[in-house]
């Protein structure tokens, strides 16, 4: 079966940082990284770093952060993420959060949000888990 360049989904992979560190890492192809910045930088969060990686099979990733993502600022995310997906209407988009994959289409701002704010905590949590002593409980 053949494959052709319209089927190819556009991924986007997020890491979150280190519990209350508010830094999430975003990796997608090097082709689509500039307008998913844009996105962020048009709403006021900062993206640093622009490391282009190569995995095997030969797969190209561009890698950069997103900065001070604490509080109310997980929303402004959910909605960069959302005017991004709209500049990319029709098109297959894969999202993964901490290794779970997200269906983020279709959701509001909000609802984008909640679930992105759950995913960290459970991350968060992971890491409380492991070094209690250096990630105490969280007030959320």
């Amino acid at each position: 079966m053949m494959t052709f360049a319209g089927e190819i989904p556009i991924t986007v992979r997020i890491e979150t940082g280190l519990p209350s560190t508010g830094r999430i890492t975003v990796r997608t192809e090097p082709e689509h990284a500039d307008d998913l910045r844009r996105s962020f930088d048009e709403l006021g969060l900062p993206t640093t770093g622009d490391v282009v990686e190569l995995s095997v099979p030969e797969v190209v990733t561009t890698v950069f952060q997103v900065g001070g993502i604490l509080g109310s600022q997980l929303l402004v995310f959910a909605k960069a993420l959302s005017l991004w997906f709209h500049r990319h209407d029709g098109k297959k988009i894969e999202i993964t959060m901490n290794d779970q994959t997200l269906r983020l289409e279709g959701m509001n701002e909000a609802q984008a949000a909640r679930t992105i704010r759950v995913l960290r905590k459970e991350w968060d949590d992971k890491w409380r888990e492991q070094f209690p002593d250096r990630f105490p409980p969280d007030s959320d």
